[in-house]
């Protein structure tokens, strides 16, 4: 966007960003400002919303000050087009005037749901508060706004408003000139899997590929080795380490477990959205094992340009096929390349999402 516009971002966060962080963004941001929101806000904001029957996630990134900050700011720089990254923001930016996007990204009725089908107690009570307050949220924000877009297909049809059709879908890319393939690199793990650790569902994921895939896996190949990449590990994550299995937490270049990998799998069984570790890992040129949960936004052909299972024993079978036919995991991996840079190129997708919101 800061090609042809000029950008300024603001950002909400409970600690102070570095220096470096601030001047990497302020190279794209005509200005960069960060509103800092404590405990106490939270507090506020999660009562707030529990009162007017709002989200929670609303309600945490919700405060009188944080709103006023935001119109003090928006007053000061009159924006012509007003960009709300997720429905969490839409209490601070709703009533500011101009042209006014919103991006759901996912659809996170869709995602609530999901979790509450795989919880118990009073966790299942909470996310299906959350997945009815979220539906109910994002039908009533959507008239608030100008112009809207999500991800991927099947979170537009889960958005319950009349006009979800008008919703343009923007799916994320991949930057091909950092994320490519390296021959060259010495495969020290068999399977990796990758992303945020401490986002439940990648927990779960983590957890069934450890607990249950991989010993499916050493019956054919004892040996097997798995890599759990990615920032933020959980007690019940850094718990799977051992006996062939490493953890890494926080890594400074993601790409370095990608090269360190012959076979990549997502096993998500719960979660929304498009997953960029997939269009990361196709574009590494690494084979590619996933559930049709994950398949269904990525719209990857099975078979040809991805492996699609639902069970541990399916994923298990494809993986142990894909390690012992070298020239399978070369046929899929190079399928699955020309994919996502077809597919996910950020330039054209750039240039579709410009001309969708009138930004050309």
């Amino acid at each position: 966007m800061a090609r042809q516009h000029r950008v300024h971002l603001v950002a909400l966060s409970p600690h102070n960003p570095s220096q470096t962080d601030i001047q990497e963004l302020q190279s794209f941001c005509g200005s960069v400002q960060v509103i800092r929101y404590r405990w106490w806000h939270i507090l506020g904001g999660l009562l707030w919303a529990l009162w007017h029957r709002r989200p929670f996630q609303v309600g945490y990134f919700y405060s009188r000050f944080a709103r006023n900050a935001v119109a003090g700011i928006a007053a000061g720089l009159r924006p012509e087009v007003i960009f709300a990254q997720l429905i969490r923001v839409v209490p601070l930016v709703e009533k500011l005037p101009g042209i006014k996007i919103i991006d759901f990204q996912d659809s996170f009725s869709m995602n609530m749901n999901r979790r509450a089908a795989g919880s118990g107690g009073l966790l299942k009570v909470l996310f299906r508060r959350e997945a009815n307050a979220v539906q109910r949220y994002e039908r009533r924000v959507f008239d608030t706004f100008d112009r809207h877009i999500i991800i991927a297909e099947p979170d537009r049809d889960e958005i319950d408003h009349p006009d979800r059709d008008r919703i343009r879908i923007v799916p994320n890319g991949v930057d091909f000139s950092w994320f490519r393939p390296d021959q060259q690199s010495t495969r020290r793990f068999d399977i990796l899997f990758t992303g945020n650790m401490g986002y439940p569902p990648n927990i779960e994921g983590a957890c069934w590929l450890a607990r249950e895939i991989l010993p499916e896996v050493r019956k054919s190949i004892p040996g097997a080795t798995l890599l759990l990449a990615g920032a933020n590990p959980t007690a019940q994550v850094k718990r799977l380490e051992g006996n062939g299995i490493k953890v890494t937490g926080w890594l400074d270049d993601i790409r370095d477990a990608y090269n360190s990998a012959r076979v990549f799998v997502a096993p998500m069984r719960s979660g929304s959205g498009l997953q960029n570790k997939l269009l990361e890992a196709m574009a590494m040129g690494l084979p590619c094992v996933t559930t049709p949960l994950a398949n269904a936004s990525l719209q990857a052909e099975p078979g040809r340009q991805i492996l699609e299972e639902e069970t541990a024993d399916g994923i298990a079978r494809s993986i142990i096929q894909l390690l012992q036919t070298p020239t399978l995991a070369s046929e899929l991996a190079d399928a699955g390349h020309a994919f996502v840079l077809n597919s996910y190129n950020w330039d054209r997708i750039m240039e579709t999402f410009m001309q969708d919101a009138g930004l050309l």
